[in-house]
């Protein structure tokens, strides 16, 4: 079997929560706990779920942004988990992050070509201006932005435009994997397609790995070769993008698919929506044994009492689920 570009395992990420300025007790936020996923090479890997799941935390967290408080992150055949300095800053050419505001993620103060030689400057990869220039203008046109622009600032662009710089700064440095952290949610819908068709001609082109996270459905549908489902910080379900449609397995996923609309209106009038009740639980006091069980339709007893594990239902797809699709039982 061909070693992934990216393997996690039992990942976490706690946050300290202070309870109040006299009171010297501590909480903590588990805004990932626990999660475990592999992305091989050339792959994207769509994450979804409600906003407050934990899918940027665990995108910064990859991306080292976070030292985990536990688990593994290995990229590229290299465990970089634990890595800090040098040898974090040395590993990270492998991969890079692309954000969801391009506006905040580009520097104001510095021009498009100082915004893309950065990481190249930051890796000692920067040669001689000429050369420099030169590959800057050969990422701008492979971003679909012209070189005559190098020398314009952020302010200067659309929010489209400049989310291709971004993606143009991600690629600089010729990484592996890039973590794609709702990279169209702040753009409009008109650009939103421009911007995946983008990511997928430079996928094919430059052999990229993806993981990426959204909450539009249809986006990931369309982008990702596999699709994670995250809920209150873990993972419920994995499965290729066709098997997680057409055969979703965990509760929680039937209910965030119900929502999509569907193009044919007579099928759309036809269908049964599931409706979740509450609130997600906060992830300082989340729920014993199965977290999603205080809005599952099917809870039973056993979902309180127990904390699922992942059953593989075959060809990849899992579901952290006590039951089966066809086990449910309305409480």
């Amino acid at each position: 079997m061909t070693q992934p570009v990216m393997k996690v395992d039992q990942l976490r990420m706690h946050f300290p929560l202070q309870q109040g300025l006299l009171d010297r007790s501590r909480n903590w936020i588990r805004a990932v706990d626990g999660v475990s996923f592999s992305i091989a090479y050339g792959e994207t890997l769509g994450l979804v779920g409600e906003s407050g799941c934990g899918k940027s935390t665990l995108g910064r967290t990859l991306i080292r942004l976070y030292r985990p408080t536990s688990g593994q992150i290995e990229i590229c055949g290299q465990e970089v988990s634990a890595l800090e300095g040098e040898p974090l800053r040395k590993a990270r050419i492998n991969f890079q992050m692309i954000f969801q505001d391009p506006y905040a993620s580009l520097n104001p103060r510095m021009t498009v070509f100082d915004s893309i030689a950065e990481p190249l400057r930051t890796h000692g990869l920067e040669t001689d201006k000429q050369s420099l220039t030169l590959h800057i203008e050969s990422l701008m046109n492979k971003v679909g932005l012209s070189p005559r622009f190098i020398r314009k600032y952020p302010h200067e662009f659309s929010g489209g435009q400049r989310q291709r710089v971004a993606i143009a700064r991600a690629l600089a440095i010729n990484p592996k994997v890039i973590i794609c952290d709702e990279p169209i949610s702040a753009l409009d819908v008109s650009i939103q397609a421009q911007i995946l068709n983008l990511l997928v001609t430079l996928q094919k082109e430059l052999g990229l790995s993806y993981l990426f996270i959204a909450h539009d459905l249809a986006a990931v549908r369309y982008i990702s070769t596999r699709i994670a489902v995250m809920y209150l910080g873990r993972i419920v379900e994995i499965a290729s993008k066709e098997d997680l449609f057409s055969n979703p397995s965990h509760p929680y996923t039937q209910a965030l698919l119900s929502a999509v609309p569907i193009a044919d209106p007579i099928k759309e009038r036809a269908r049964k929506r599931i409706l979740l009740s509450g609130e997600l639980p906060s992830p300082s006091h989340p729920p014993s044994g199965c977290a999603f069980h205080t809005r599952c339709p099917y809870a039973q007893p056993r979902c309180v009492a127990e904390t699922p594990v992942a059953r593989d239902l075959g060809d990849g797809h899992l579901s952290v689920c006590h039951f089966g699709k066809g086990e449910f039982l309305p409480r």
